[in-house]
Parts: C-alpha cells; structure tokens; sequence
C-alpha cells in the first residue's frame, strides 16, 4: 500500500491551480487529519502546517459565524463551537498538530455548514415522515434536542412520544423547554396525557396538576 504523503494533497491541488491562474474564484480543497499525521506534517514541513491552520481556520469562523446567525444557531454543532477555534498564534508547535487534526475535522464534517445542516435536516425529516411521524422544518429543531436528550439519558421510548414532547416545546419559551429536557423522563411517561391548545401551550396549573411539580413554572 502506498505510504501517504506528509504533505496534503489539498496542498499541492491548491498550488496547482494558483500556478494555472484560472480566472473565477479558486476554490482550496481540504481533508482530513489524524493526529499522528498531523505530527508527521510538523516534523515534515512545520510552515506549510502552519499555513493550513490559518487557511482551514479562516473556513471554519466564517462558517461558524454564519450559522450563529442562522436559524441553525441552536444546533448541537453551533453550541461546541460558537467559541471558535484558536488563533494560531495561540497554539505552541507541540499544541498545533493535535488542533490541526480537530479543526481539519470539524471543516470536512457535513454539519459545520449551513448547506450541510440542511441537508441533513431533508434527510431526517425524510426519515421519521417514513416512520409516519408528522416531522417538518418547523419542530425539527425541538424534536433533535429531545432525542439527544434522550440519547444522553439512556431512554427508551418511542418516537410518537418524543415527537409529542417536542411539539410542546414548540409552543413554550426557553425556560419550557429547559424544564423539559430536564424532566424528560417524566415528560416522556406523561406525553399521552400533554394538551397543546393552538398557538399557546397549557397553562402552569395545568403542568403542576399533571407532574405534581410543589412549585409553579411561569410560561
């Protein structure tokens, strides 16, 4: 098996089509690292690593600030990365190949761009509509942050009952929802008996009738 070259071929690509100065935009490609090969690019050519890392990086705050203003802005991706990646000048050269690797990650993932998200959100909606579940662009962002709450927790129930707790989300505000996935095993149990009046949600005595919640909950 031929031994992979240290120095990336989205490199030389680059190089290559500069050299041809084609006219419209050049587009750079790029690939991803492990941290081993990362390691053998430092010891191979560390400036050219260096060069990678503030091109891959630039990639991704563009990325990264374009979905924070983006109705993608409450993904799972947005929140780990809403910080950024570090300035290259931040990073020591032992620090830089195992930064390289994760940034090099996050750029080829289909989910650090808008376009990726929303393909991603087509194919999931496709999916669970084929499981018969009424999923649209509208509850797609609750219904993933129940599941992954779900996935976290280790529960166990069906899908109809997570898509029910999602659609009640929905007509809530942020401490809902927060109250919610914090009680979602509860919220799961309960999801038969939920009632979602049109454009508004149930009231907080209703909540407190249903969970026997000692407090009452402002919604």
């Amino acid at each position: 098996m031929a031994k992979r070259s240290i120095i990336p071929r989205s490199y030389w690509t680059a190089k290559a089509i500069e050299r041809a100065n084609r006219p419209p935009k050049i587009v750079w490609p790029t690939e991803v690292f492990s941290v081993d090969e990362a390691k053998s690019f430092a010891r191979d050519d560390m400036e050219t690593l260096r060069s990678e890392y503030s091109r891959y990086r630039s990639i991704a705050q563009r990325r990264i600030e374009r979905m924070g203003k983006s109705e993608f802005a409450d993904t799972k991706t947005y929140a780990k990365h809403a910080g950024g990646f570090a300035k290259l000048s931040d990073l020591s050269p032992a620090d830089l190949p195992k930064a390289f690797s994760e940034l090099s990650k996050f750029v080829n993932a289909k989910s650090s761009s808008i376009t990726g998200q929303k393909a991603i959100r087509e194919k999931t909606i496709k999916t669970l509509r084929a499981q018969g579940l009424d999923v649209n662009e509208q509850n797609y962002n609750a219904m993933i942050k129940v599941f992954e709450e779900m996935r976290s927790q280790k529960l166990v129930y069906g899908s109809d009952k997570a898509l029910e707790v999602a659609d009640y989300i929905m007509h809530g505000d942020d401490d809902r929802r927060e109250m919610v996935l914090s009680n979602l095993k509860t919220y799961l149990e309960k999801a038969d008996e939920l009632e979602i009046p049109e454009g508004s949600g149930v009231n907080s005595d209703d909540i407190e009738d249903l969970f026997d919640y000692d407090e009452d909950f402002d919604f």
